[in-house]
């Protein structure tokens, strides 16, 4: 009987099962088929997150990494060369470590390397470009979340379109996603109630303190902001203390299940300066809620403007006030988004779809 050929997927870091690239590699190892392919996981530092998730993978562990400790990348290099020994191998890098080193000392190790790009690397420095520049030319494929994403790899790391692969996020609709939107639009008061929520970690690159700017200016002052993330939360409420909104400020924190909280919100913000391609908005959209977000990056993709929900210039919380109010004060604009938000993650975001494309690329490095 043939061998099956061995993926392994090397992380710089594990630490959380609710991140983006995290959660689509959770969807992805849990639906990919292995009768194909087996799977084996590296860690380039350690993690105790994926022993509690039962993924039923091998994991193996380095007790740390740097990128300037040659002894390091000595040990890596040994640990993938006893791992691949006499099978045919396809080395999959998640984050920016590891999407550097691998392709480098694959080039002794011989086999097949794929990184994946879910962002628009605004962790780009100039001594990153000049080493991804180099290891990119050792790379086979690119896996991508958005066309933003391939477009700026393609610039920045000089990797060739032809190599870069698009593959949108898989997200599991739930049974709860199913059920029908909430019926704000029956409410018989002048003014109802309204919440806005955002999914992202709290951090300066999410812009969450343009939507409490943008809270504080709405004319419709019985309106909610709720923020669910991970982050240090004091410079948002010192801003809504300043705006004098703080008590229209509800912070959840990290969420493992988000869909019951959307379940009971009106629209779905994200501000972001920096965007590959949001799960929150598809988390938004499988919810039935109407999306403003800043137009940048992948939302441009992720969302129609005045079809699903609004495009707004990053930064300009005018133009994020304007768009909330037409929404706060429409019903039926909001449940009629909600509606097509819905039917376009439906349509392209099933895992299934996700998994089956990875698995293309997978067979296609194999068959070359």
């Amino acid at each position: 009987m043939t061998e099956k050929p061995l993926i392994i997927y090397v992380f710089d870091c594990f630490n959380t099962p609710n991140a983006g690239s995290e959660g689509q590699f959770i969807a992805l190892t849990k639906g990919i088929d292995r009768a194909k392919f087996d799977l084996h996981i590296v860690l380039l530092n350690p993690s105790n997150i994926l022993e509690s998730l039962a993924l039923n993978i091998p994991i193996s562990s380095l007790n740390g990494f740097s990128l300037k400790n040659v002894k390091n990348w000595y040990q890596l290099y040994k640990l993938l060369k006893q791992l691949g020994n006499t099978r045919t191998c396809i080395l999959h890098t998640f984050f920016i470590d590891s999407s550097m080193v691998v392709p480098l000392l694959n080039i002794f190790l011989g086999h097949k390397t794929i990184i994946s790009r879910r962002d628009l690397g605004y962790w780009y420095t100039s001594s990153y470009l000049k080493v991804l520049n180099f290891s990119g030319k050792f790379v086979h494929q690119v896996i991508a979340n958005s066309n933003a994403v391939k477009n700026v790899v393609s610039e920045k790391e000089g990797i060739d379109h032809s190599r870069i692969n698009v593959i949108y996020n898989g997200y599991k609709f739930s049974e709860q996603s199913y059920t029908a939107p909430k019926p704000n639009d029956l409410s018989n008061e002048s003014s109802p109630p309204i919440s806005l929520i955002i999914v992202a970690n709290i951090r300066p690159v999410k812009r969450i303190f343009d939507a409490v700017s943008a809270l504080s200016m709405l004319q419709n002052t019985n309106v909610t902001l709720s923020v669910v993330g991970g982050g240090d939360p004091q410079s948002l409420i010192a801003l809504a203390d300043e705006l004098k909104v703080s008590e229209r400020l509800i912070l959840l924190g990290e969420q493992a299940n988000v869909l019951p909280l959307l379940k009971k919100a009106d629209i779905g913000l994200l501000c972001s300066e920096s965007e590959g391609f949001s799960n929150a908005i598809i988390e938004y959209h499988i919810s039935y809620l109407p999306v403003v977000c800043s137009a940048v990056g992948g939302n441009v993709e992720a969302v129609d403007d005045n079809v699903d929900g609004f495009l707004y210039p990053m930064g300009d919380v005018e133009a994020l006030s304007d768009k909330l109010n037409i929404l706060i004060n429409s019903a039926s604009k909001r449940r009629e988004m909600g509606m097509a938000g819905f039917k376009k993650a439906n349509s392209r975001h099933l895992p299934e779809a996700m998994i089956a494309h990875t698995e293309r690329v997978y067979q296609s490095l194999l068959n070359n």
